[in-house]
């Protein structure tokens, strides 16, 4: 995945709507009343730097510990019952890609991993291009 796209926003983020954040449209069940907004984003690189299986249990125990760290409301209870029904899911161990990706900033990354049949273990943002 390279070049210049399109990209929606995604459905819990800050972007604001007919005056409210689309998160609050997301967490009201309102998304199909909106047209989510899109922006080009663009993708420098990317590049694979590791896999590795880890066990479902490993996995949501890792997940929880992460997830209790966090304060405030931020949907911490169904974040936890979404995780636990794709683990229990799985036919097979999930596999754990590490992978790099340089892209302009505004990109989100979460919404890539979704687009490829992915999800989000963790994120971390080590440098913003413009």
């Amino acid at each position: 995945m390279k070049g210049k796209f399109v990209q929606k926003y995604p459905p819990y983020s800050s972007m604001t709507v007919n005056g409210k954040q689309l998160f609050q449209w997301a967490r009201e069940g309102r998304l199909g009343e909106i047209k989510i907004p899109e922006q080009e984003v663009e993708v420098f690189s990317t590049e694979l730097l590791g896999e590795r299986y880890l066990s479902r249990e490993e996995l949501m125990e890792n997940i929880l510990k992460r997830i209790d760290k966090v304060k405030g409301d931020f949907r911490q209870e169904e974040i936890k019952k979404k995780w636990s029904d794709i683990l229990s899911e799985l036919d097979t161990e999930p596999l754990i890609s590490k992978v790099k990706i340089k892209c302009s900033g505004g990109t989100y990354i979460r919404g890539i991993a979704n687009d490829l049949g992915g999800i989000v273990f963790s994120l971390k943002r080590t440098k913003i291009y413009k």
